[in-house]
C-alpha cells in the first residue's frame, strides 16, 4: 500500500521534505516507485534488504554505510602519495584491530556480511571434483562459516572444520547445529598457526585483506599445516585481476582501492597469485573463474 512522504518520515523520524528528496532519488535506483504524487511504494528489489532471503544484502548497506568504515576513503590523498594505509593513519591501528578493540557491533555486522556472500554457493557447485573425493574441508579465517554451512549441505560426506578468531568462532557456533557432529569449531589465530588434518584448505577472501609479506605468513601456516601429506590442496578463492586490461574488471579494481585505503591489502593478477603461492612452497594448479567476480585459485603443495 502506498505511504506518503509524511506518513514515513513521522514514522522513521526523518525531516519531511529531506526524505522526500531521498525517495525520489531512490526511485532512480529502482527501491521506490513514486505511484502519485508524493506516494511511494517499495519495489521488489527490496527483499535484498531484508534479512530473511538468502544473500541478502541487509549487512552490507549497514556495512557501508557505517561512518567507522568511509571515513578513512577522506585521506585517500595522502594513501596516493604515501603509499599508507589511511585507516591506519586515520584511526592509529588497523581495520582489524580497531573493530575488534572499538567497535564490536562492527564486527559482527561485517561477519554477517561476509557470511551472506553468493560465492559460497558458487564454490560448492563449481569445484564438484575436489569435494566429492575429499574427506575434510578446513575453512581458513572462514568467519561464521556461511561456506562450510553450504559444503556440508551438498556433500553429505564431508567433515568441516572452522578456523577463525575467538570472538569470531563464538558468534558462529549456531551454524554448528544440524550437521551430527560433522562441524568443528577451532579458535586461533592464522598469523600463528593453522590446524593440520584437512584434505582440502581453503582461503576465501582472505589473502585480500593483507599485504605480500602478511599474506605469506598465512600460506607459509598453511603449507605446515599440510606438510607430510601428498593429496592436500589449498584453494584461495579471491577476485583474480586483469592488469593488461583494467577496464574490464571494474568491480576488482573498486575494490582494490578500498583494500589499500582500509587494510593495507590487495587483490592480485594470476602472475601475482603464482609468485606469491610459489615463495611457500605451493604451485597453481588451475585458476577456475566463477560466475561472481571471484576465481578459484587450486593450489598443490611443491
Amino acid at each position: 500500500m502506498p505511504k506518503s512522504t509524511r506518513e514515513l518520515a513521522t514514522a522513521s523520524g526523518a525531516h519531511p521534505a529531506a526524505l522526500q528528496r531521498l525517495l525520489r532519488t531512490l526511485t532512480c535506483a529502482q527501491i521506490v516507485t513514486e505511484v502519485q504524487q508524493d506516494h511511494f511504494i517499495l519495489t521488489p528489489l527490496r527483499t535484498c534488504l531484508q534479512t530473511t532471503v538468502s544473500y541478502s544484502v541487509h549487512a552490507a548497506a549497514l556495512m557501508w554505510g557505517d561512518p567507522f568504515l568511509w571515513k578513512s576513503f577522506g585521506n585517500l590523498e595522502q594513501t596516493i602519495r604515501t603509499g599508507q594505509t589511511a585507516f591506519d593513519t586515520q584511526f592509529g591501528m588497523s581495520f582489524f584491530e580497531y573493530q575488534q578493540k572499538y567497535k564490536p557491533d562492527f564486527c559482527t555486522t561485517y561477519n554477517a556480511c561476509m557470511n551472506a556472500s553468493s560465492r559460497h554457493v558458487e564454490v560448492a557447485k563449481t569445484y564438484t571434483t575436489g569435494f566429492a573425493n575429499a574427506h575434510h574441508v578446513l575453512d581458513v579465517g572462514g568467519g561464521l562459516g556461511g561456506l562450510l554451512h553450504i559444503l556440508l549441505k551438498q556433500y553429505p560426506h564431508l567433515r568441516g572444520t572452522l578456523y577463525d578468531l575467538p570472538h569470531v568462532v563464538a558468534d558462529a557456533q549456531p551454524f554448528k547445529e544440524n550437521n551430527n557432529g560433522r562441524y568443528a569449531l577451532i579458535s586461533g589465530n592464522i598469523f600463528e598457526s593453522v590446524p593440520s588434518g584437512a584434505d582440502i584448505y581453503i582461503l576465501s577472501h582472505v589473502l585480500m585483506d593483507h599485504d605480500d609479506e602478511k599474506a605469506r605468513i598465512i600460506l607459509r601456516n598453511c603449507r605446515r599445516a599440510m606438510s607430510g601429506t601428498t593429496t592436500t590442496c589449498l584453494l584461495i578463492v579471491e577476485i583474480m585481476l586483469n592488469n593488461t586490461n583494467a577496464s574490464s574488471n571494474q568491480t576488482g579494481h573498486l575494490s582494490d582501492l578500498t583494500m589499500l585505503v582500509l587494510t593495507g591489502g590487495r587483490h592480485r593478477s594470476e602472475k601475482e597469485f603464482q609468485t606469491l603461492v610459489e615463495s611457500e612452497n605451493f604451485f597453481v594448479r588451475a585458476c577456475i573463474s566463477l560466475p561472481t567476480v571471484d576465481t578459484i585459485i587450486e593450489c598443490l603443495p611443491v
